[in-house]
């Protein structure tokens, strides 16, 4: 951040501008020392600093850190345009994370107020952001990973409407877009961007103003927190509320509101961000891979490829896996292709373990699959029974995992550059029978599970 060199607050290009009107001065809150004026508002006052936040945070984690830094106070009237040349100064400062590219770029095309349309500031973030070093494999060397979101209108629409919460643009990762573009998820990924923009106007009561003081040291502590079910969490981050390290921007009233908000938003779930949205891609890839041995995408969101595969299972019922071995048939719903839809998505992430992608290998030979033949029937077995028609399917389903199980056991027993089995079909079979004579174990975690008298219709193996 500096250099090298020691952290000089004193340099003209380190001072840190802030607005504030001439009525909120007073002249107690200054004091002399040693010919130099220090600023010592009460608790609670709030002054409009545009720009250096980097900078200070910076200087908090060294040891010879300032207790104090200089500011150079500029009267409230200011025009629209002096404002934003000292904001858009950044000389001296660290480059912006991505989503600050993001937000100003499209700030100033005039997507969230047109009055904010400026074409010269618009270029200048642009030639700033093509201008820093960017770490790309070898397929992204010519793409842009700003103009490649900008290009996918449905992702830059559900983004933008983070406007009022710019904190959140704090967690965007443009070196990911071609990954969560390319997951073949679209609606799912959109739909979390929502939920995403639904949660945060739910702790703010809808209130757009009180978004803005969103600061990221707030959601930074926030993140990924479950205040509403995690007692030691809520006191950790009730006492922080309570001191103004969380929440700073607003009075302690204000504070102690929103965090109660918080905490029942997240009974069932963590606190969510647009980071943690980006860190679950890596995971969304694994069961995304598991997901597409069942259909192929050809080009196709994954949601729609298996809608259009889904035929239902003739009979008009609406079947929910409860264990491993049974379903149950509840009362006829509207919702037969999303529920089915969803216990596939729930088989892959108990199983993904299981099934991992086939990899190209790096030398000359066999490939082979590294799955779980058994978890593969099975996954193909619940997407039959659950109403799902595929080539993919059918072939799972006509692999015999004990057959395979047998004759990996039969060839694996003896060095087969010594030995064979005269009549290899015959032993194999034999194997596979006595593989299929096990039995199930009666335990508590293998007991049936049965749902409301008023839900249930039946019970079904899952075969």
């Amino acid at each position: 951040m500096f250099g090298g060199g020691r952290c000089m607050p004193q340099k003209a290009e380190y001072h840190i501008p802030a607005i504030i009107s001439r009525e909120s001065l007073r002249e107690d809150w200054f004091e002399d020392v040693n010919g130099v004026l220090q600023f010592n508002p009460p608790n609670g006052f709030q002054l409009e600093c545009l720009r250096g936040q980097h900078r200070v945070r910076a200087a908090q984690s060294l040891s010879y850190g300032p207790d104090r830094w200089l500011v150079d106070f500029y009267d409230s009237v200011i025009s629209e345009d002096t404002k934003t040349d000292l904001i858009e100064n950044y000389d001296g400062e660290m480059p912006p994370d991505d989503g600050e590219f993001y937000y100003k770029v499209r700030l100033y095309m005039g997507v969230f107020d047109p009055a904010k349309a400026d074409g010269v500031l618009e270029k200048r973030w642009r030639a700033r952001w093509n201008s820093l070093p960017k770490k790309r494999t070898k397929d992204e060397r010519n793409q842009d990973h700003l103009e490649h979101l900008l290009g996918h209108h449905m992702y830059v629409a559900a983004l933008d409407q983070l406007q009022h919460l710019p904190v959140l643009y704090s967690g965007l990762w443009l070196g990911s877009i071609g990954r969560m573009i390319s997951l073949g998820c679209d609606e799912e990924l959109l739909s979390e961007l929502r939920a995403l923009r639904s949660w945060w106007y739910g702790v703010f009561e809808g209130n757009e103003c009180d978004m803005g003081n969103l600061d990221r040291r707030t959601l930074e502590t926030l993140q990924r927190t479950a205040p509403g079910v995690c007692e030691e969490q809520k006191r950790r981050l009730l006492s922080h509320v309570t001191t103004g390290e969380v929440l700073g921007a607003f009075r302690i009233e204000e504070r102690e509101r929103i965090f109660r908000n918080v905490c029942a938003a997240t009974v069932d779930g963590l606190v969510p961000s647009l980071d943690t949205f980006f860190r679950n891609l890596s995971y969304r890839e694994v069961l995304k891979n598991c997901m597409t041995r069942l259909v192929p995408l050809e080009g196709r969101s994954l949601r729609s490829s298996l809608a259009d595969s889904f035929q239902g299972n003739g009979r008009g019922e609406c079947l929910v896996q409860v264990d491993e071995d049974h379903m149950v048939s509840i009362e006829p719903a509207n919702e037969h292709f999303d529920l089915a839809y969803r216990q596939l998505w729930l088989f892959a992430m108990r199983h993904h373990a299981s099934m991992p992608p086939v990899l190209k290998p790096r030398k000359a030979g066999p490939r082979g699959d590294p799955a779980d033949k058994r978890v593969l029937f099975e996954f193909a077995r619940l997407a039959h029974v659950l109403g799902f028609r595929t080539t993919n399917i059918d072939a799972l389903l006509t692999k015999d995992p004990d057959r395979d199980i047998a004759r990996g056991m039969l060839e694996s027993a003896r060095r087969p550059e010594r030995f064979e089995y005269p009549d290899m079909d015959r032993v194999v079979s034999e194997a596979a029978a006595l593989i299929q004579t096990a039995v199930q174990r009666q335990s508590p975690a293998n007991m049936e599970i049965d749902p409301p008298e008023r839900e249930r219709v039946h019970n079904s193996k899952a075969s």
